[in-house]
């Protein structure tokens, strides 16, 4: 059996025919075309095993250290900037709102008019710690993430997640 290099990629890479699709139409918002899921759990979610899991999650992903610009003949290039960028996990105490539902909605949409295809990660991530449990939210740009791959991604998450909250080196 050969085994594949698993080190992390880094450098410029070609677009695949959907990205370039994607990138050459005419949308007035190519930044803000993103997936967003909104996971509850009633038990509170430990805060520093999620950071963890989630850096850890980019570290495994290469596709989720893309960043996307033009070049100065206008084309699109694809970079993976390595693992100098890693997301931040958000994490807001909701648990004495009143308007909690209400605020999230607002943070959720400021997280997302944040992501600028340029600077990777081209995700978000936050945790809003609520009286009725917590809320993992998890914003992906479309660019990095298909409706195929969040099974695989939702899995990896709680592996390393359970992982790093039971102390198992990742």
């Amino acid at each position: 059996r050969r085994r594949a290099e698993q080190s992390a990629i880094t450098g410029v890479f070609p677009l695949s025919p959907i990205q370039q699709y994607f990138l050459d139409s005419p949308r007035q918002q190519l930044h803000h075309y993103n997936q967003c899921l909104m996971i509850h759990s009633e038990q509170a979610i430990d805060v520093v095993a999620m950071e963890k899991a989630i850096k850890q999650l980019v570290v495994h992903h290469d596709a989720l250290r893309l960043s996307f610009t033009k070049d100065a003949t206008g084309q699109w290039i694809q970079t993976n900037q390595g693992l100098s960028t890693l997301p931040e996990l958000l994490v807001i105490d909701q648990r004495m709102t009143e308007y909690a539902k209400a605020e999230r909605q607002i943070t959720c949409e400021a997280l997302q008019a944040d992501m600028t295809l340029a600077a990777a990660p081209l995700l978000r991530v936050a945790l809003f710690q609520a009286q009725d449990g917590d809320r993992l939210v998890l914003i992906f740009h479309h660019l990095v993430m298909d409706g195929v791959s969040w099974r695989v991604l939702l899995e990896d998450i709680n592996t390393l997640y359970e992982q790093a909250r039971t102390n198992v080196d990742l």
